[in-house]
């Protein structure tokens, strides 16, 4: 990434843009004086770049060099890059050589864990950051740790998509490292199952389609399925509920459905349609058949 900066600066001046592809650091130094730097990486090709000079020079991994005349960073700028996400403090520090080697996802039954490996982990200090197609969706810390749960953020999210994380970590002395996970693709069957796995895998530690924990009356997840429970302690069954301003349609055991259509109790040209979540979809097209506001889809 700091490589697309620098040539990035350097392009912006010159007028012309060059691909440089995103590699980490293998090592950083700076020259004599603290005004100029290499930056070696791990395809061979280096940058050098001269802070007070105003130039700066690309080689790539074929030995060709491309220079750039005008190019001046401020002083945090040049700090900022010599210090970046795998570079290694100018200081003496036992944890010169710390890095973040993995991360990588352990999922099993709808149990999302975020897990990493990174050298001297019990003194560093992680940072967590969960993305859904690109987005933020929380973070989280961990002083020495090598894994979180993110099971609850993601069924809190409610979104299906692609789910990845970057673990960030740090030790004494300044020194940093990351790295990013592949992506876990949550479609809507496994939604379902992390919903109700939730941290463990039980009601107690469940999410409820309608939001909010599992209670003594409200959602509950009883045998690997969704009922509901009136504040007069029956079930809703066989009938439609609503719930926090959503309907939901419950069978005669007082199982919710979800993903499927449901026919009107009196009219057979009226259907209705729930997604994942169990709730009433209302003006949206499925597989070509039109719902208006009402949720009713007519044919």
């Amino acid at each position: 990434m700091m490589k697309k900066m620098m040539i990035a600066a350097a392009a912006a001046v010159m007028s012309m843009m060059m691909t440089v592809p995103a590699l980490a650091k293998t090592e950083v130094a700076r020259d004599e004086t603290g005004n100029g730097i290499t930056i070696w990486y791990d395809d061979g090709s280096m940058i050098e770049y001269n802070a007070r000079g105003s130039s700066l020079t690309y080689t790539d991994e074929d030995g060709s060099e491309y220079t750039y005349d005008d190019v001046q960073l401020t002083s945090s700028d040049f700090s900022r890059y010599t210090r970046s996400s795998s570079s290694r403090s100018s200081s003496s520090s036992k944890y010169d050589d710390a890095r973040v080697t993995d991360a990588y996802w352990d999922y099993s039954g709808g149990k999302c864990t975020a897990r990493w490996d990174a050298d001297y982990r019990s003194k560093g200090k992680f940072t967590i950051t969960l993305y859904r197609d690109g987005h933020k969706v929380t973070t989280r810390t961990s002083s020495g740790g090598s894994s979180v749960n993110f099971s609850d953020d993601i069924a809190d999210c409610g979104k299906t998509g692609d789910y990845s994380f970057t673990v960030k970590g740090k030790w004494s002395g300044g020194i940093t490292d990351e790295a990013d996970s592949d992506d876990l693709t949550v479609n809507s069957d496994r939604m379902a199952l992390i919903r109700g796995r939730g941290n463990s895998g039980s009601s107690s530690g469940s999410q409820n389609p309608g939001a909010g924990p599992a209670a003594t009356t409200g959602w509950q997840w009883v045998n690997n399925s969704w009922k509901y429970q009136r504040p007069n302690g029956t079930y809703a069954a066989n009938c439609w509920e609503l719930v926090n301003g959503k309907w939901y349609s419950f069978d005669a055991n007082g199982v919710m459905r979800a993903n499927q259509w449901i026919r009107h109790t009196s009219n057979e040209h009226i259907w209705y349609y729930v997604g994942s979540d169990g709730a009433m979809v209302t003006n949206a097209n499925i597989n070509g058949w039109s719902i208006n506001a009402n949720g009713e889809c007519w044919y």
